[in-house]
């Protein structure tokens, strides 16, 4: 039994026509890095299809790596996640219409007293959609600030995606 990892590159995320986050390539100290910047106050969504090579059954989880902002460095920031999977040559769907399945949430505080600190937490991945192994998928990823335990009242900066599964 082996574990897929499936990292997504920030620069590649599809946007929709509205409520999408700003994406910066961050030129650090050290390395330069893309960053999307998630507004407070709205919901802000990014799309990324992909093909679930291996897949065998079980939950994927969806690790998530942020950064907090500006001179807030407390409060809690709720981050959301749904999927649609495709089989070619058999789902009639449009792809340009195809739902997704009920999204899910998680909210994690931010740790500490520095700015630009990266925090991690995941998404137990439990609404499928059906998927089976070689389908595509399509993943969403917002953060959810109109969700009432959003409190994070400053923009927060997503750097770094990796969905897991089980190949059996």
């Amino acid at each position: 039994m082996a574990t897929i990892k499936r990292h997504f590159d920030m620069g590649a995320a599809q946007l929709p026509a509205t409520n999408y986050p700003e994406f910066r390539k961050e030129v650090g100290t050290s390395y330069p890095y893309g960053v999307y910047y998630f507004d407070p106050s709205t919901d802000q969504a990014i799309f990324f299809k992909f093909k679930i090579s291996n897949y065998g059954s079980g939950n994927p989880n969806l690790n998530i790596v942020w950064v907090g902002t500006g001179a807030v460095v407390s409060g809690d920031v709720v981050f959301s996640c749904a999927i649609g999977a495709i089989t070619p040559d058999v789902d009639t769907s449009s792809i340009s219409t195809k739902a997704l399945a009920s999204a899910q949430t998680v909210t994690d505080s931010h740790l500490g007293t520095t700015a630009d600190r990266e925090m991690k937490t995941t998404i137990a991945v439990s609404n499928l959609d059906s998927v089976a192994a070689d389908d595509f998928v399509i993943l969403k990823f917002s953060r959810a600030a109109s969700n009432g335990s959003d409190n994070y009242s400053v923009i927060c900066g997503l750097v770094d995606l990796e969905l897991t599964w089980s190949d059996q």
